[in-house]
């Protein structure tokens, strides 16, 4: 099913656009509490059953997972600091806009579309679950504006914070609007005021994706 959208919206003929086989691996290790890319194929953890569930049971997982490969075949961002944090983004933006296009396909009946990565697996109470929330990334302590880049030598440069910033300008370019961190000083964590003028009109997911992609 993931794979479903970069053929019908994208015209790629597999990950590399040469038609490479495509591998997943599940069962990784032992309460395996994550997903990834190793470069050939994706490889899926079982959730330790107390945070998480099986991750290859997450469709907009699997679709991220997906995305790193395309990435790698088409940028190769590398993955540290501003470019690690691209590479991450364009996961959770497709994997993401998969859930979408699966929904008005009627492919995936037992999930909803959203804006939150890895919701659907996850176990740990939180009003917005899963990993990061795309529309108000300060909700799980992400920037969504650059004016907010972490500096960090942690997790290669901050990539999967940092990844909130251009996952947030996707959900404004798609819903249109303000940036989250706009809605009042201090609330939900919000600090900054840059830009707070700005008001983008929404184009939708089909016009943003693509320009994404």
């Amino acid at each position: 099913q993931a794979w479903v959208q970069h053929v019908d919206r994208f015209r790629r003929n597999s990950l590399d656009d040469a038609g490479l086989q495509m591998v997943s691996s599940a069962h990784f290790s032992r309460n395996f509490n994550n997903a990834f890319w190793n470069g050939t194929q994706m490889t899926y953890g079982d959730g330790d059953g107390r945070n998480f569930l099986e991750f290859s049971g997450a469709l907009d997982v699997v679709g991220h997972e997906l995305t790193h490969g395309v990435t790698e075949f088409t940028s190769n961002l590398i993955y540290e600091n501003e470019s690690g944090a691209l590479n991450e983004s364009f996961s959770d933006i497709i994997g993401n806009s998969i859930e979408h296009f699966a929904a008005t396909g009627g492919l995936d009946p037992a999930g909803a579309p959203d804006w939150l990565v890895a919701e659907d697996i996850s176990l740990i109470p939180d009003a917005e679950p899963g990993f990061r929330n795309m529309t108000d990334p300060r909700e799980d302590g992400d920037p969504d504006h650059y004016s907010e880049f972490i500096v960090t030598t942690a997790d290669n440069g901050g990539v999967h914070s940092n990844s909130g910033i251009p996952n947030h300008a996707y959900t404004v370019l798609v819903n249109g609007g303000r940036n989250a961190g706009c809605d009042a000083v201090g609330s939900g964590g919000h600090m900054h005021t840059a830009d707070c003028d700005i008001v983008v009109p929404g184009v939708g997911l089909n016009i943003a994706q693509q320009v994404f992609y």
